[in-house]
């Protein structure tokens, strides 16, 4: 396992108890870690992941006797958000439908960072830039959409479509780059 793969599920861990973080009798992080539930990791993989969580400041930790409590920073609450985004997936049907799936946005110069994250998410996801702030992809999406523009905060500035007719330009356009 990577270190950025040991962070994230550290990060995971922590955050299953939401703000409350996790709390359990260590004397130490790593020793709190393996406690929460990462008895699986490699020593040195765990010690190099939570070097990676203090010195990126994901986490906050105190101790109370022999009590160690590590919970998110702001910052580590949204690695793990951004982690989890990664999760979203197209499901590809054995045969396509022949319907286009379109997404179209209007986002606000101040959502600029979201806008820029939506994109570079629809890019992975498989979509296909036709136009500028227009997407397309051969296969049923939109709960993957959805679910990417709730992260993003931009449900009101999106518009999803199901096309079967189009232009002979972008249809070229759609069939050179799938």
């Amino acid at each position: 396992m990577t270190t950025k793969q040991a962070v994230n599920l550290s990060l995971q861990i922590i955050g299953r108890n939401g703000m409350d973080g996790v709390v359990c009798e260590a004397t130490s992080l790593p020793a709190a870690l393996i406690t929460a539930g990462l008895d699986k990791l490699r020593p040195s993989t765990l010690s190099r992941a939570t070097a990676e969580l203090r010195r990126q400041k994901l986490i906050e930790t105190s101790k109370n006797g022999k009590h160690f409590h590590v919970q998110l920073t702001v910052k580590g609450i949204h690695r793990l958000q951004r982690s989890e985004i990664g999760k979203i997936t197209v499901n590809e049907p054995a045969e396509w439908d022949g319907l286009w799936r379109m997404v179209t946005y209007d986002v606000p110069c101040a959502q600029s960072a979201q806008r820029r994250l939506f994109a570079g998410e629809l890019r992975r996801l498989g979509f296909v830039m036709i136009r500028e702030s227009v997407w397309f992809h051969r296969y049923p999406s939109f709960d993957a959409v959805l679910e990417l523009a709730r992260y993003c905060n931009l449900q009101r500035h999106i518009t999803l479509a199901e096309i079967t007719r189009l232009d002979q330009v972008t249809l070229e356009k759609l069939r050179a780059s799938f």
